[in-house]
């Protein structure tokens, strides 16, 4: 199949060919460290450099920062899509404001996850101006596709952590028979070889409990860990609830147009398009931004819907969730004018 989305959108190439993250303490992932491309630049812990007054800044650089500002949450913070280290949202605010902002998005990761990047380097800030979130579809996506209850929140890589105890052997035989089975690789991780081959298990039971509601658990407790947080900030701590294209009824340009059908057939097998389908459901949206307009006003912590942005017909997805060049601008703009931020 001719890959239609790297017609469309080259710079995709990139990211395609970007090296793997890396496992870390507590956060569990982070991006390649030190990894250098004529589009993407990473330092030593894995965040991608911002570009300020051509300079490449990044959580290496805090310590001899007067002032910095940071932007936290996942792939798409980290700035997957665009065209190259210069057009993040990060960049482009510290294009803005004449001010840094330090990237921190990590690719694959929850809010829990950049949270908790998040309190391992602050400290190392001498002075913190804003602390924007864009963050939120990992969440959403990872408890509609892991539904079963847990004290602890899901990750997207859930299944790949799950297996890093297990030889490689294990894991090859539990991904084909749980196919065979119809069943979840994770009901057969620890069966004697016997009962997996005449499929001698019980079948992990349906989920009972709503997704959403997991969901707006986490909102509540992310949004009353966030309000520790603002003692630490001068200006503006917030929360921006990132775009997803079926989220937005935006009239797709030519270009999304062949990328999303590519994307459709190339992911027809996987779990992707059940789960886009019960999360594009108006419902839900409905259901998960009413929770976070009710939690952002309890907890004082200022909220943004991205989604009713995005409805221009020009190219502003590269796929569901990431960002072209033209994309990070809307999401810049809005930050700076929903939470006051002056530009130079």
């Amino acid at each position: 199949m001719t890959n239609v989305r790297l017609k469309a959108f080259p710079q995709m190439l990139a990211y395609d060919q970007m090296a793997g993250g890396r496992q870390t303490p507590f956060a569990m992932l982070s991006g390649p460290i030190s990894y250098t491309s004529p589009l993407i630049n990473t330092d030593e812990y894995g965040f991608r450099k911002t570009i300020y007054q051509q300079q490449k800044l990044s959580v290496t650089d805090l310590e001899n920062l007067d002032s910095v500002s940071f932007l936290i949450g996942g792939s798409t913070a980290f700035g997957v899509g665009c065209s190259d280290d210069s057009t993040t949202i990060a960049s482009m605010l510290s294009q803005k404001t004449n001010k840094v902002w330090i990237n921190l998005g990590i690719r694959a990761g929850v809010s829990f996850q950049e949270l908790i990047h998040l309190l391992q380097i602050f400290g190392k800030a001498k002075r913190i101006e804003n602390i924007i979130f864009f963050s939120g579809i990992n969440d959403i996506y990872t408890n509609f596709l892991h539904t079963e209850k847990s004290l602890y929140d899901h990750t997207v890589n859930q299944l790949d952590l799950e297996f890093v105890s297990k030889s490689l052997k294990r894991q090859i035989i539990c991904k084909i028979f749980a196919k065979i089975h119809s069943c979840r690789t994770s009901d057969l991780q620890e069966l004697p070889l016997k009962k997996i081959i005449l499929g001698q298990f019980q079948r992990t039971a349906p989920a009972e409990h709503i997704p959403v509601e997991k969901i707006c658990e986490i909102i509540k407790r992310n949004f009353l860990l966030y309000r520790g947080l603002k003692s630490l900030v001068n200006g503006q701590l917030g929360f921006v609830l990132q775009p997803y294209y079926p989220w937005t009824n935006k009239k797709p340009s030519a270009e999304e147009d062949v990328t999303m059908a590519y994307l459709d057939k190339l992911q027809a097998d996987t779990a992707w398009p059940e789960i886009r389908a019960a999360i594009s459901e108006k419902a839900v949206y409905n259901t998960i931004t009413e929770c976070y307009l009710e939690t952002s006003k309890k907890e004082n912590i200022p909220f943004a819907d991205s989604n009713p942005l995005f409805n221009t017909s020009a190219s502003l997805f590269v796929d569901s969730v990431h960002l072209t060049d033209e994309g990070n601008k809307i999401a810049t703009d809005l930050i700076l004018q929903k939470f006051n931020i002056l530009e130079k």
